[in-house]
């Protein structure tokens, strides 16, 4: 997944520019917020093995999504969800296979320094990158995420995750400079560019139906 922060964000932008209930944002998280309850992401986001240059790679399937909430189209949580699926998809295609190679099941290459690192060590750094993102988006765009967290946990009080909320959508103790091992400001700014774009594009489809 991308960070917390990041989904947040780029859905706030949506839910502006379609003029969206604050349901549309909760949905956005609950994905993550369930996957962390449950240790399950391959249900969660859907996941699906596909084949790409002679690899295979794990992506959330949109079509198996689309086809299993079809009746559920015009709620906004569920159009949410929709939106963080085709949000991770974007960043494991485009993003993610930028950073680093897999060459084996152990051990990734990374194609800033071509250095050879383990699972764990990739896991490590993209994991404090993400850290360093979200306080960066954070702070660069004045977000209070405490009044967010409390709004939605009112959307999503049915799924009885208000401490899974309570633990992991908070505000990161200390800003730090966007100097990470891997995520970019114009990496950053072209993956929220892009997401942003695509997220509209599927959810004016999908209510214009």
């Amino acid at each position: 997944m991308s960070s917390i922060i990041m989904h947040l964000y780029i859905s706030q932008i949506v839910q502006k520019e379609l003029n969206l209930s604050n349901k549309f944002l909760a949905g956005s998280i609950l994905p993550d917020m369930i996957k962390i309850m449950t240790k399950n992401r391959d249900e969660t986001h859907y996941i699906k093995e596909y084949k790409c240059e002679g690899k295979l790679v794990r992506l959330p399937d949109l079509e198996r999504f689309l086809s299993e909430n079809k009746d559920k189209l015009q709620d906004e949580i569920t159009l949410g969800y929709y939106a963080h699926l085709i949000e991770d998809r974007i960043w494991f295609d485009a993003y993610i296979g930028s950073f680093a190679k897999c060459i084996n099941k152990d051990n990734i290459l990374y194609t800033s320094d071509n250095t050879i690192h383990n699972t764990e060590e990739f896991r490590k750094d993209i994991y404090s990158d993400y850290i360093n993102v979200d306080s960066y988006i954070i702070e660069k765009n004045n977000i209070d995420i405490d009044k967010v967290r409390l709004d939605l946990k009112k959307e999503l009080n049915v799924y009885k995750i208000d401490k899974v909320m309570d633990e992991n959508l908070v505000t990161p103790s200390k800003f730090v400079e966007l100097k990470n091992n891997f995520i970019s400001s114009s990496c950053l700014n072209s993956y929220i560019d892009e997401s942003v774009e695509k997220v509209k594009k599927e959810l004016i489809r999908i209510l214009g139906e």
